[in-house]
Protein backbone atom coordinates (compact mmCIF):
# COMPACT_ATOMS: atom_id res chain seq x y z
CA UNK A 1 0.00 0.00 0.00
CA UNK A 2 1.31 3.81 -1.04
CA UNK A 3 0.27 6.94 0.86
CA UNK A 4 -0.53 9.43 -2.01
CA UNK A 5 -1.88 12.94 -0.64
CA UNK A 6 -5.37 11.99 -1.53
CA UNK A 7 -5.34 8.71 0.36
CA UNK A 8 -4.29 5.17 0.48
CA UNK A 9 -3.43 3.25 -2.66
CA UNK A 10 -4.68 -0.33 -2.05
CA UNK A 11 -2.48 -2.82 -4.54
CA UNK A 12 -2.20 -6.61 -5.09
CA UNK A 13 -3.05 -9.35 -6.89
CA UNK A 14 -5.21 -12.70 -7.00
CA UNK A 15 -4.06 -15.98 -8.82
CA UNK A 16 -6.90 -18.59 -9.21
CA UNK A 17 -6.84 -21.88 -8.83
CA UNK A 18 -7.51 -23.53 -12.88
CA UNK A 19 -10.77 -25.05 -11.97
CA UNK A 20 -12.25 -21.80 -11.07
CA UNK A 21 -11.36 -19.91 -14.16
CA UNK A 22 -14.44 -21.39 -15.99
CA UNK A 23 -16.18 -19.08 -13.10
CA UNK A 24 -13.82 -16.23 -13.78
CA UNK A 25 -15.67 -14.12 -16.72
CA UNK A 26 -15.21 -10.94 -14.44
CA UNK A 27 -13.54 -11.72 -11.31
CA UNK A 28 -13.71 -8.75 -8.88
CA UNK A 29 -12.23 -7.40 -5.51
CA UNK A 30 -14.73 -6.35 -3.30
CA UNK A 31 -13.73 -3.96 -0.15
CA UNK A 32 -16.15 -3.90 1.98
CA UNK A 33 -16.70 -0.90 4.16
CA UNK A 34 -19.89 -1.29 5.93
CA UNK A 35 -22.94 -4.03 5.67
CA UNK A 36 -24.41 -1.51 3.51
CA UNK A 37 -22.04 -0.15 1.26
CA UNK A 38 -18.83 -1.89 -0.56
CA UNK A 39 -16.23 -0.98 -3.43
CA UNK A 40 -15.87 -3.28 -6.33
CA UNK A 41 -13.18 -3.00 -8.57
CA UNK A 42 -12.12 -5.67 -11.42
CA UNK A 43 -8.99 -7.77 -11.79
CA UNK A 44 -7.71 -5.51 -14.80
CA UNK A 45 -4.11 -4.62 -13.88
CA UNK A 46 -1.59 -6.50 -15.96
CA UNK A 47 0.80 -8.37 -13.66
CA UNK A 48 3.45 -10.25 -15.85
CA UNK A 49 5.65 -10.36 -13.29
CA UNK A 50 3.66 -12.51 -11.56
CA UNK A 51 2.89 -14.97 -14.14
CA UNK A 52 6.67 -15.61 -14.31
CA UNK A 53 7.74 -15.30 -10.65
CA UNK A 54 5.17 -16.88 -9.34
CA UNK A 55 3.78 -19.35 -11.39
CA UNK A 56 7.54 -19.70 -13.30
CA UNK A 57 5.18 -19.34 -16.91
CA UNK A 58 5.24 -17.23 -19.68
CA UNK A 59 2.80 -14.09 -19.13
CA UNK A 60 2.42 -13.43 -22.89
CA UNK A 61 -1.69 -14.59 -23.78
CA UNK A 62 -1.47 -16.25 -20.37
CA UNK A 63 -5.30 -15.91 -19.30
CA UNK A 64 -4.33 -14.79 -16.03
CA UNK A 65 -2.20 -12.28 -16.50
CA UNK A 66 -4.63 -9.10 -15.47
CA UNK A 67 -4.73 -10.52 -12.17
CA UNK A 68 -4.25 -7.20 -10.19
CA UNK A 69 -6.39 -4.71 -8.51
CA UNK A 70 -5.38 -0.96 -7.40
CA UNK A 71 -7.64 1.53 -5.93
CA UNK A 72 -7.77 4.33 -3.53
CA UNK A 73 -8.92 4.13 -0.02
CA UNK A 74 -9.82 7.81 1.36
CA UNK A 75 -7.85 8.73 4.82
CA UNK A 76 -10.57 8.16 7.32
CA UNK A 77 -10.83 4.74 6.28
CA UNK A 78 -8.98 2.63 8.76
CA UNK A 79 -10.16 -1.16 8.07
CA UNK A 80 -11.79 -2.82 5.65
CA UNK A 81 -12.51 -6.56 4.55
CA UNK A 82 -11.02 -7.65 1.20
CA UNK A 83 -12.34 -10.28 -0.36
CA UNK A 84 -13.10 -12.05 -4.06
CA UNK A 85 -15.82 -12.22 -6.32
CA UNK A 86 -16.80 -14.74 -8.54
CA UNK A 87 -20.37 -14.61 -10.19
CA UNK A 88 -22.37 -15.38 -6.91
CA UNK A 89 -19.46 -16.86 -4.90
CA UNK A 90 -17.69 -13.96 -2.51
CA UNK A 91 -14.60 -15.71 -0.94
CA UNK A 92 -12.70 -13.60 1.87
CA UNK A 93 -9.08 -12.36 1.55
CA UNK A 94 -8.02 -10.73 3.73
CA UNK A 95 -8.88 -8.13 6.67
CA UNK A 96 -6.73 -4.96 5.88
CA UNK A 97 -6.07 -2.15 8.62
CA UNK A 98 -3.83 0.75 8.87
CA UNK A 99 -3.71 4.18 10.63
CA UNK A 100 -5.77 7.07 9.89
CA UNK A 101 -4.30 9.58 8.45
CA UNK A 102 -6.49 12.10 8.51
CA UNK A 103 -5.53 14.29 11.35
CA UNK A 104 -3.55 17.07 8.96
CA UNK A 105 -6.10 16.46 5.75
CA UNK A 106 -4.45 18.28 2.43
CA UNK A 107 -8.04 19.98 1.42
CA UNK A 108 -6.81 20.27 -2.40
CA UNK A 109 -6.80 16.66 -2.69
CA UNK A 110 -10.19 16.66 -2.43
CA UNK A 111 -10.87 18.56 -5.35
CA UNK A 112 -10.59 17.86 -8.98
CA UNK A 113 -10.30 20.26 -11.95
CA UNK A 114 -12.33 19.22 -15.10
CA UNK A 115 -13.00 20.76 -18.12
CA UNK A 116 -13.00 24.38 -18.68
CA UNK A 117 -12.11 24.94 -15.09
CA UNK A 118 -15.13 23.02 -13.71
CA UNK A 119 -14.08 21.79 -10.40
CA UNK A 120 -15.80 18.49 -8.96
CA UNK A 121 -15.20 16.42 -5.61
CA UNK A 122 -12.59 14.32 -5.46
CA UNK A 123 -11.85 12.06 -2.19
CA UNK A 124 -14.47 12.80 0.30
CA UNK A 125 -15.88 10.96 2.46
CA UNK A 126 -18.67 10.18 0.63
CA UNK A 127 -16.21 7.97 -2.10
CA UNK A 128 -17.59 10.64 -4.64
CA UNK A 129 -15.15 9.66 -7.16
CA UNK A 130 -15.96 6.09 -6.51
CA UNK A 131 -20.08 6.75 -6.75
CA UNK A 132 -19.02 8.62 -10.50
CA UNK A 133 -17.24 5.59 -11.45
CA UNK A 134 -19.38 2.86 -10.45
CA UNK A 135 -16.99 1.38 -8.40
CA UNK A 136 -18.49 2.13 -5.19
CA UNK A 137 -21.97 0.12 -4.52
CA UNK A 138 -24.71 -0.62 -2.08
CA UNK A 139 -25.15 -4.11 -0.86
CA UNK A 140 -28.52 -5.98 -1.02
CA UNK A 141 -28.85 -4.89 2.88
CA UNK A 142 -28.15 -0.94 1.94
CA UNK A 143 -31.17 -1.47 -0.70
CA UNK A 144 -33.27 -3.38 1.87
CA UNK A 145 -32.35 -0.50 4.46
CA UNK A 146 -33.23 2.18 1.67
CA UNK A 147 -36.70 0.30 0.62
CA UNK A 148 -37.77 0.19 4.54
CA UNK A 149 -36.49 4.01 4.34
CA UNK A 150 -38.91 5.32 1.92
CA UNK A 151 -41.87 3.05 3.27
CA UNK A 152 -41.34 4.94 6.44
CA UNK A 153 -41.18 8.03 4.89
CA UNK A 154 -45.26 7.08 3.28
CA UNK A 155 -46.12 6.42 6.39
CA UNK A 156 -45.33 9.43 7.64
CA UNK A 157 -47.26 10.94 4.56
CA UNK A 158 -50.53 8.58 5.08
CA UNK A 159 -49.92 9.49 9.09
CA UNK A 160 -50.51 13.31 8.76
CA UNK A 161 -52.47 12.92 5.28
CA UNK A 162 -49.42 14.91 3.64
CA UNK A 163 -48.16 14.43 0.01
CA UNK A 164 -44.41 13.41 0.79
CA UNK A 165 -41.84 13.65 -1.36
CA UNK A 166 -37.75 12.07 -1.71
CA UNK A 167 -35.64 14.69 -3.33
CA UNK A 168 -32.17 13.81 -4.17
CA UNK A 169 -29.63 16.36 -5.33
CA UNK A 170 -28.14 15.09 -8.32
CA UNK A 171 -24.27 15.32 -8.08
CA UNK A 172 -22.87 17.83 -10.34
CA UNK A 173 -21.08 15.12 -12.52
CA UNK A 174 -24.20 13.54 -13.48
CA UNK A 175 -25.05 16.56 -14.78
CA UNK A 176 -22.30 17.82 -16.72
CA UNK A 177 -20.11 14.92 -16.58
CA UNK A 178 -18.98 16.01 -19.93
CA UNK A 179 -16.54 18.66 -17.76
CA UNK A 180 -15.36 15.78 -15.14
CA UNK A 181 -11.99 14.15 -15.18
CA UNK A 182 -13.15 10.64 -15.74
CA UNK A 183 -15.46 8.76 -17.42
CA UNK A 184 -18.74 7.83 -15.26
CA UNK A 185 -19.01 3.33 -15.58
CA UNK A 186 -21.23 1.07 -14.03
CA UNK A 187 -24.32 1.99 -12.02
CA UNK A 188 -23.98 4.71 -9.47
CA UNK A 189 -25.76 4.23 -5.84
CA UNK A 190 -28.52 6.86 -6.30
CA UNK A 191 -28.97 4.91 -9.88
CA UNK A 192 -29.53 1.83 -7.54
CA UNK A 193 -31.86 3.50 -5.51
CA UNK A 194 -34.44 4.14 -8.68
CA UNK A 195 -34.89 0.65 -8.60
CA UNK A 196 -36.15 0.10 -4.36
CA UNK A 197 -37.96 3.54 -3.85
CA UNK A 198 -41.15 4.56 -5.33
CA UNK A 199 -41.18 6.03 -8.76
CA UNK A 200 -44.63 8.37 -6.94
CA UNK A 201 -42.24 10.09 -4.59
CA UNK A 202 -38.47 9.85 -5.47
CA UNK A 203 -37.79 13.12 -7.45
CA UNK A 204 -33.92 13.05 -8.84
CA UNK A 205 -33.90 15.73 -11.55
CA UNK A 206 -30.98 15.11 -13.72
CA UNK A 207 -32.91 15.45 -16.86
CA UNK A 208 -34.51 18.85 -15.98
CA UNK A 209 -31.04 20.32 -14.93
CA UNK A 210 -29.25 18.76 -18.18
CA UNK A 211 -31.88 21.06 -20.24
CA UNK A 212 -29.99 23.97 -17.97
CA UNK A 213 -26.68 22.71 -19.08
CA UNK A 214 -23.45 24.64 -17.36
CA UNK A 215 -26.66 27.29 -15.50
CA UNK A 216 -27.34 24.47 -13.43
CA UNK A 217 -24.47 24.01 -11.35
CA UNK A 218 -21.49 26.60 -9.54
CA UNK A 219 -18.33 26.18 -11.37
CA UNK A 220 -16.20 26.34 -7.90
CA UNK A 221 -18.98 24.75 -5.51
CA UNK A 222 -21.08 21.82 -5.21
CA UNK A 223 -23.68 22.65 -5.10
CA UNK A 224 -26.40 23.68 -7.59
CA UNK A 225 -27.08 27.40 -8.42
CA UNK A 226 -30.35 29.17 -8.06
CA UNK A 227 -31.54 28.19 -11.63
CA UNK A 228 -31.02 24.58 -10.53
CA UNK A 229 -32.65 24.86 -7.77
CA UNK A 230 -35.46 26.12 -8.88
CA UNK A 231 -35.46 23.66 -11.74
CA UNK A 232 -35.56 20.86 -8.48
CA UNK A 233 -38.38 22.89 -6.66
CA UNK A 234 -40.63 22.20 -10.10
CA UNK A 235 -39.91 18.79 -10.36
CA UNK A 236 -40.84 17.96 -6.58
CA UNK A 237 -43.67 20.48 -6.39
CA UNK A 238 -45.14 18.42 -8.89
CA UNK A 239 -44.50 15.37 -7.47
CA UNK A 240 -46.38 16.54 -4.61
CA UNK A 241 -49.15 17.12 -6.48
CA UNK A 242 -49.47 20.82 -6.92
CA UNK A 243 -50.34 21.66 -10.43
CA UNK A 244 -47.59 22.46 -12.87
CA UNK A 245 -48.47 25.36 -14.65
CA UNK A 246 -48.93 27.31 -12.09
CA UNK A 247 -45.56 26.47 -10.78
CA UNK A 248 -44.02 27.35 -13.63
CA UNK A 249 -45.79 30.56 -14.19
CA UNK A 250 -45.15 31.65 -10.47
CA UNK A 251 -41.28 31.65 -11.61
CA UNK A 252 -41.50 32.93 -15.06
CA UNK A 253 -40.60 36.30 -14.61
CA UNK A 254 -37.98 35.78 -12.23
CA UNK A 255 -35.07 38.08 -13.16
CA UNK A 256 -31.05 36.73 -12.18
CA UNK A 257 -27.98 39.02 -12.24
CA UNK A 258 -24.33 37.69 -12.13
CA UNK A 259 -22.00 37.59 -9.00
CA UNK A 260 -18.30 36.09 -8.39
CA UNK A 261 -18.00 33.48 -5.97
CA UNK A 262 -15.52 31.41 -4.31
CA UNK A 263 -17.70 28.24 -3.29
CA UNK A 264 -16.59 25.30 -1.43
CA UNK A 265 -14.36 23.67 -3.72
CA UNK A 266 -12.92 27.36 -5.21
CA UNK A 267 -12.06 27.98 -1.71
CA UNK A 268 -10.02 24.34 -1.39
CA UNK A 269 -7.44 25.64 -3.91
CA UNK A 270 -4.61 27.67 -3.30
CA UNK A 271 -5.38 30.77 -4.53
CA UNK A 272 -8.69 30.73 -4.10
CA UNK A 273 -10.48 30.00 -7.25
CA UNK A 274 -13.77 32.35 -7.87
CA UNK A 275 -16.50 32.26 -10.54
CA UNK A 276 -19.61 33.80 -12.06
CA UNK A 277 -22.91 32.86 -11.36
CA UNK A 278 -26.66 33.79 -11.71
CA UNK A 279 -28.41 34.72 -8.39
CA UNK A 280 -32.07 35.83 -8.38
CA UNK A 281 -32.52 38.62 -8.26
CA UNK A 282 -35.84 39.92 -8.44
CA UNK A 283 -37.14 38.32 -4.94
CA UNK A 284 -35.94 38.73 -1.64
CA UNK A 285 -36.56 35.33 1.06
CA UNK A 286 -35.29 38.04 3.66
CA UNK A 287 -39.15 39.16 3.45
CA UNK A 288 -40.20 35.73 4.50
CA UNK A 289 -37.79 34.52 6.81
CA UNK A 290 -39.64 34.43 10.37
CA UNK A 291 -37.09 32.05 12.22
CA UNK A 292 -33.70 31.07 11.91
CA UNK A 293 -32.05 29.01 14.71
CA UNK A 294 -28.71 30.36 14.21
CA UNK A 295 -26.84 27.37 13.93
CA UNK A 296 -25.75 25.64 10.63
CA UNK A 297 -25.55 22.61 9.32
CA UNK A 298 -26.90 19.77 11.37
CA UNK A 299 -29.88 21.04 13.79
CA UNK A 300 -30.39 24.34 11.97
CA UNK A 301 -34.22 25.11 12.04
CA UNK A 302 -35.58 27.40 8.95
CA UNK A 303 -38.77 29.10 8.88
CA UNK A 304 -40.53 31.26 5.69
CA UNK A 305 -43.87 32.79 6.35
CA UNK A 306 -45.61 33.80 3.00
CA UNK A 307 -49.66 34.55 2.47
CA UNK A 308 -48.81 35.48 -0.94
CA UNK A 309 -47.57 31.85 -1.78
CA UNK A 310 -49.21 29.61 -4.18
CA UNK A 311 -51.05 27.37 -1.86
CA UNK A 312 -51.66 28.56 1.76
CA UNK A 313 -50.20 25.24 3.47
CA UNK A 314 -47.03 24.04 5.69
CA UNK A 315 -44.55 22.34 4.04
CA UNK A 316 -42.28 20.84 6.04
CA UNK A 317 -38.16 19.40 4.52
CA UNK A 318 -35.77 17.42 6.62
CA UNK A 319 -33.12 18.52 4.09
CA UNK A 320 -29.78 19.42 3.52
CA UNK A 321 -27.64 22.28 2.32
CA UNK A 322 -29.40 22.22 -1.25
CA UNK A 323 -32.05 22.87 0.37
CA UNK A 324 -30.80 26.69 1.06
CA UNK A 325 -31.03 27.67 -2.53
CA UNK A 326 -34.36 25.60 -3.22
CA UNK A 327 -35.63 27.69 -0.30
CA UNK A 328 -36.02 31.19 -2.91
CA UNK A 329 -38.77 28.80 -4.63
CA UNK A 330 -40.65 26.87 -1.89
CA UNK A 331 -41.57 29.75 0.35
CA UNK A 332 -43.37 30.92 -2.93
CA UNK A 333 -44.79 27.62 -3.10
CA UNK A 334 -45.98 27.30 0.23
CA UNK A 335 -47.59 29.47 2.84
CA UNK A 336 -45.30 28.23 5.46
CA UNK A 337 -41.90 26.33 4.89
CA UNK A 338 -39.54 24.31 7.75
CA UNK A 339 -36.83 23.41 6.86
CA UNK A 340 -34.66 21.77 9.22
CA UNK A 341 -31.05 20.26 8.04
CA UNK A 342 -30.99 16.61 8.98
CA UNK A 343 -30.07 15.51 5.34
CA UNK A 344 -33.15 13.36 4.62
CA UNK A 345 -33.35 11.85 8.20
CA UNK A 346 -36.99 12.02 9.87
CA UNK A 347 -38.41 12.98 12.95
CA UNK A 348 -41.18 11.17 13.95
CA UNK A 349 -42.29 13.49 16.83
CA UNK A 350 -41.06 16.76 15.02
CA UNK A 351 -43.61 15.36 12.02
CA UNK A 352 -46.32 14.50 14.86
CA UNK A 353 -45.88 18.45 16.47
CA UNK A 354 -46.10 20.10 13.10
CA UNK A 355 -48.43 18.46 11.03
CA UNK A 356 -47.54 19.49 7.95
CA UNK A 357 -49.95 19.46 4.97
CA UNK A 358 -46.89 18.39 3.00
CA UNK A 359 -43.68 16.08 3.37
CA UNK A 360 -40.20 16.42 1.58
CA UNK A 361 -36.94 14.42 2.34
CA UNK A 362 -34.37 15.86 0.59
CA UNK A 363 -30.86 14.87 0.91
CA UNK A 364 -27.58 15.09 -1.67
CA UNK A 365 -26.61 12.25 -3.82
CA UNK A 366 -23.09 11.69 -2.96
CA UNK A 367 -25.21 10.99 0.85
CA UNK A 368 -27.17 7.96 -0.08
CA UNK A 369 -24.63 5.52 0.71
CA UNK A 370 -25.22 6.29 4.32
CA UNK A 371 -29.50 5.52 4.52
CA UNK A 372 -31.34 8.53 6.59
CA UNK A 373 -32.89 7.34 10.01
CA UNK A 374 -36.67 7.02 10.44
CA UNK A 375 -36.22 7.39 14.13
CA UNK A 376 -33.92 10.96 14.21
CA UNK A 377 -34.29 13.22 17.38
CA UNK A 378 -33.67 16.91 16.27
CA UNK A 379 -33.98 17.74 20.01
CA UNK A 380 -31.29 15.05 21.01
CA UNK A 381 -29.28 16.62 18.28
CA UNK A 382 -29.71 20.03 19.21
CA UNK A 383 -29.40 18.57 23.10
CA UNK A 384 -25.90 17.65 22.20
CA UNK A 385 -24.35 20.46 19.85
CA UNK A 386 -24.88 22.84 22.51
CA UNK A 387 -23.53 21.32 25.32
CA UNK A 388 -20.10 21.32 23.46
CA UNK A 389 -20.58 24.79 21.91
CA UNK A 390 -17.90 27.24 23.82
CA UNK A 391 -19.07 30.38 25.03
CA UNK A 392 -17.67 32.09 21.82
CA UNK A 393 -19.67 30.19 19.26
CA UNK A 394 -23.03 30.41 21.35
CA UNK A 395 -22.21 33.91 20.97
CA UNK A 396 -22.17 33.32 17.65
CA UNK A 397 -25.49 31.47 17.83
CA UNK A 398 -27.36 33.61 19.55
CA UNK A 399 -26.31 36.53 16.82
CA UNK A 400 -27.52 34.78 14.14
CA UNK A 401 -30.67 33.73 15.09
CA UNK A 402 -33.66 35.25 13.95
CA UNK A 403 -37.20 35.65 14.99
CA UNK A 404 -39.53 38.05 13.68
CA UNK A 405 -42.23 37.60 16.06
CA UNK A 406 -41.78 35.89 19.08
CA UNK A 407 -45.45 34.89 20.08
CA UNK A 408 -46.28 33.25 16.98
CA UNK A 409 -42.80 30.69 18.16
CA UNK A 410 -43.76 30.77 21.34
CA UNK A 411 -47.16 28.73 20.60
CA UNK A 412 -45.75 27.27 17.70
CA UNK A 413 -44.41 23.28 17.78
CA UNK A 414 -41.35 24.93 17.47
CA UNK A 415 -41.00 26.45 21.03
CA UNK A 416 -39.08 23.16 22.61
CA UNK A 417 -36.69 23.10 20.49
CA UNK A 418 -35.66 27.11 20.36
CA UNK A 419 -35.42 26.77 24.42
CA UNK A 420 -32.77 24.60 23.88
CA UNK A 421 -30.59 27.26 22.35
CA UNK A 422 -31.52 29.67 25.10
Amino acid sequence: MGQPSRGMVVQGWVLLHPELLPLADDPQVVASLTPQVELVHPLNVSRSDVIANVLHQDPEGHPQRCCGFQFVMPNHVTSFQLSLRLGKRQVKLAKVRFEAICNVPNLSSSVLEGKSGWLFLGNDANHSMDQHRGAMQLTRRGLQAWRKYARGLQRFGRTTQAPVALLIAPAKESVLGQYHPMAAGGQSPVQQIAGVVPREILVHPVAAMKELGSDAFLVTDTHWSDQGARAAAVEFAKTLGLDSQDVVNLFANDRYRSEQIVGDLGCKLTPSRTSLTQRLDSYDLGDDIVYDNGLRSFGRIFVTRNPDALVDRTCLIFGSSSSYAMLKYASRLFGCVILVHTAGSLDPHLIAAVKPQFLVAQTNARFVVRVPLLTYSVRDHLKKKVSVLTEEEREVVIANRVCTDEAWLAKSALAPYDRILS
